[in-house]
């Protein structure tokens, strides 16, 4: 379907125009109106245009059928694609099929773990310590987060997926708020209790828990 405002592709179950924002269902409305108004001016005139002796030669004229051609459905998506592109403005986008789900699960699984063997790769390379201990979490993270937010903000995810994972981004950050907070309420009770234990020294801490 074409935007009678703009000129613009997009999708037939769309009710705002992605490239100039108009509300498709007014124009459509009012493209209607003036096809009926045009076709009802045309029918009107047209006994007045023809001469009264019409000769009985002429060829007989049937009316003709209004056509009212049904829209296609759209083709069935198979579980790992989706038909065509579209853009997923309205409430009528397709529901996102158990293959998609788990592919996406996938992805979100395995280009993490491909970024950290890359990074511990060049880290071996390198032949730093510090960059073969920070690098390959970094690029882990950085390539998860990067993966959320696209789903979560891309402006062609689908809706169901978009809100799935702006909730897991909002998860997230309610986790860290409360972790810092409680951190900074309790930290130094934390603290004080593992000194108690004559265990001050933070490493000391952590190899104590790693013992256990």
């Amino acid at each position: 379907m074409k935007c009678k405002s703009c000129g613009a592709e997009m999708s037939d179950n769309n009710k705002f125009c992605p490239a100039c924002g108009a509300d498709l269902r007014e124009i459509n409305q009012e493209a209607d109106v003036a096809t009926a108004e045009a076709a009802g001016e045309a029918a009107a005139a047209q006994p007045a245009d023809a001469p009264a002796d019409a000769s009985a030669d002429a060829a007989p004229v049937t009316a003709a059928a209004p056509a009212t051609a049904a829209a296609p459905l759209p083709p069935q998506a198979g579980p790992f694609e989706t038909a065509e592109p579209q853009f997923f403005d309205d409430d009528l986008a397709p529901f996102v099929t158990t293959g998609q789900w788990l592919l996406t699960l996938i992805l979100l699984v395995v280009l993490p773990v491909a970024a950290y063997v890359a990074a511990a790769i060049i880290g071996n390379l390198v032949d730093n310590a510090v960059v073969l201990t920070v690098l390959p979490p970094v690029a882990s993270f950085i390539t998860f987060l990067i993966l959320v937010l696209v789903w979560a903000f891309g402006g062609r995810a689908n809706p169901s997926k978009r809100n799935f994972f702006r909730a897991y981004l909002l998860v997230i950050l309610i986790m860290i708020v409360v972790t810092v907070v409680a951190a900074l309420a309790f930290g130094s009770f934390i603290m004080a209790y593992f000194q108690q234990m004559g265990l001050a020294d933070f490493n000391h801490i952590l190899g104590t828990v790693i013992s256990y």
